[in-house]
C-alpha cells in the first residue's frame, strides 16, 4: 500500500505542533529544594525548638502557571508536596545547623505563608522566572514578629516551565531564610 505525501503531511504537522506546544498544556509538578547556609555559626544556649508552618494562600496546590511565547497562561505548575512542609523543613534545617534541637521545647516558631508563587516575564529573545515568597514569622511569648517578603529570579530563560519556576522559588526561599536568620532579634528570642 502506497501512502501519499499529501495525506501524510497533516499528520506530521499535527505531531510536530504537539511536540513543540504539548508541554505547555501539561501540568508540571516540582519539588522545592533548599540548600542550607554553609558554615552557619553555632548559637550558645541553643535548646529545643518546634516549628509550625501554615499555608494561607487561596490555592494551596498551585505555585505558578506555564506561559506560551505570547505570554498567555497555559497549564498549572504545582508543588509535589505541601509548600508548608518545604518551608518548615528549611527552617528546621537552619536551626539544627546552629545547634538547636527540633522538638518540644520552650519556644515555637510559627510561620504563616502568605505568598509562594512564580510568574514568568516574557521578553523578546528570553524571559525571566520571577518568584515571590511572603511569610510572617513569630515566636509566641517573646514579642518577636517579622514579615519576610523576598523575590527570586531565574534569568534569561527560554521556556516558561516548572523547572524554571522551581529555581526562582528556591532562590526566593533561600533569600527569605537568609533574611530571617540574619536578624539577631530572631535568634535572641529563641535563647
Amino acid at each position: 500500500m502506497k501512502i501519499h505525501s499529501r495525506l501524510l503531511s497533516p499528520f506530521i504537522l499535527a505531531a510536530a505542533s504537539f511536540s513543540i506546544f504539548g508541554c505547555a498544556l501539561t501540568k508540571d509538578k516540582v519539588d522545592i529544594g533548599y540548600v542550607p547556609t554553609p558554615n552557619a555559626p553555632r548559637i550558645a544556649g541553643a535548646g529545643a525548638v518546634s516549628v509550625t508552618a501554615s499555608d494561607q494562600r487561596p490555592d494551596k496546590s498551585r505555585i505558578g502557571v506555564k506561559k506560551n511565547g505570547y505570554g498567555m497562561e497555559m497549564a498549572p505548575i504545582e508543588s509535589k508536596r505541601a509548600v508548608s512542609d518545604y518551608v518548615r523543613e528549611a527552617i528546621e534545617t537552619e536551626l539544627k545547623n546552629r545547634g538547636f534541637r527540633i522538638g518540644q521545647g520552650q519556644h515555637r516558631v510559627n510561620v504563616v505563608i502568605l505568598r509562594f508563587a512564580n510568574d514568568f516575564k516574557m521578553g523578546f529573545f528570553a524571559g525571566d522566572a520571577a518568584a515571590e515568597v511572603q511569610m510572617e514569622v513569630s515566636i509566641p511569648g517573646t514579642g518577636f514578629s517579622k514579615r519576610i517578603d523576598t523575590q527570586g529570579k531565574e534569568p534569561d530563560i527560554q521556556l516558561a516551565s516548572g523547572r524554571n519556576a522551581q529555581l526562582a522559588l528556591e532562590d526566593a526561599l533561600s533569600k527569605g531564610l537568609h533574611q530571617l536568620f540574619a536578624d539577631k532579634a530572631f535568634l535572641d528570642a529563641l535563647k
